[in-house]
């Protein structure tokens, strides 16, 4: 989430911002690569400021189960990430 929200590319004029859909579909994807299946509505993508340089904030809401010598209980993790821009 922290290179999504850098968006490296269009603060030094290489390519246009992403789309809030095309970094939500990224993290989702990123998540699966790591075992966690996301939905978009557990995605939040907020974008303030210049749109060329935007602040960009990532955030991501998810329960893991786990199963402990005979007990099973969920975990709750919200992991984001935040950019201010240039």
């Amino acid at each position: 989430m922290r290179d999504l929200s850098a968006q490296l590319g269009p603060r030094i004029g290489l390519n246009p911002p992403s789309r809030e859909e095309d970094l939500q579909s990224a993290v989702i994807r990123k998540a699966r690569e790591h075992g966690i299946e996301l939905e978009p509505k557990q995605v939040v993508v907020q974008r303030s400021g210049d749109p060329n340089a935007p602040n960009l904030y990532l955030r991501a809401q998810y329960d893991a189960r786990v199963n402990l010598l005979g007990y099973s209980f969920a975990l709750h993790f919200t992991p984001s990430s935040r950019n201010k821009g240039l």
